[in-house]
């Protein structure tokens, strides 16, 4: 698939919160606790960021996090976040891509992350290499 999903972790390496950066069907290593902040990247070609890729999804400062993968599309729901959208990952940034469903539907397989409050001042800094890193 063309995306990749991105999680920045509570956990220090160094002085920088980890990151972990994998193909959206490849996730298996990415930790489910502790995350500051989860994306769906993509590939694009008009207004790329750093790496060549733009966010399609972003969230943070949220209790749960829900990720469905539905053949060519793909959801990233906050739990506390009545916004859902399905994404078509055939063109992301076309316009007819994104779906507005009334409900957060009953998906299998669904995988479930669980964000984790931190300090003010290390939050800041969460921010800043959020910022710069994750595209």
């Amino acid at each position: 698939m063309p995306a990749e999903l991105v999680v920045m972790t509570a956990e220090m390496v160094g002085d920088k919160f980890k990151v972990y950066r994998n193909a959206i069907d490849e996730i298996d290593d990415i930790p489910r606790h502790g995350v500051l902040f989860i994306i769906i990247s993509c590939v694009d070609p008009v207004r790329p960021r750093l790496n060549g890729r733009r966010r399609l999804y972003e969230a943070h400062s949220k209790d749960r996090y829900t990720l469905i993968v539905r053949k060519n599309n793909v959801m990233l729901a906050g739990w506390d976040d009545g916004q859902f959208e399905w994404k078509g990952l055939a063109d992301p940034w076309a316009e007819a891509s994104t779906v507005k469903p009334d409900h957060l539907p009953l998906a299998h397989p669904a995988i479930t992350f669980e964000g984790v409050q931190i300090a003010p001042d290390e939050w800041k800094k969460a921010i800043k290499q959020f910022m710069d890193e994750m595209h």
